[in-house]
């Protein structure tokens, strides 16, 4: 009995720790409407990226895994961090994801290389 315990609680314990597939670092395939260049949803639940439609923006974030595709942050902007806003990445197929805000469609992102570390 013993033996058969062992591998099961090795295996529960390893596929536990894996990424979720929105952890990473996301560039824009194109313009959007928010100016958004990049975004960086690190392992450690940080995102944060800058929007420059009217003016530079950082969006310092808290995001949480709300599908195995999907990733929901609750961000605050670093010209007023009394406000809240939720924006959603959509991960599709071949590193490609979809970037929405609580209204509307913002912008198609591709997953780029590197570490997605917030300083």
């Amino acid at each position: 009995m013993k033996k058969n315990l062992l591998p099961l609680l090795s295996f529960l314990l390893l596929t536990g720790c894996a990424p979720h597939p929105g952890a990473g670092i996301w560039g824009a395939q194109e313009e959007n409407s928010q100016g958004i260049k990049k975004v960086t949803i690190s392992f450690d639940g940080k995102a944060e990226f800058v929007s420059q439609d009217q003016q530079s923006v950082t969006w310092h974030c808290f995001w949480g895994g709300t599908g195995k595709q999907t990733v929901t942050m609750q961000c605050t902007p670093s010209i007023n961090p009394d406000i809240a806003h939720k924006f959603s990445l959509e991960i599709g197929e071949n590193g490609s994801a979809v970037l929405s805000d609580e209204k509307q469609v913002i912008g198609k992102f591709k997953r780029l290389s590197g570490n997605p570390v917030i300083k």
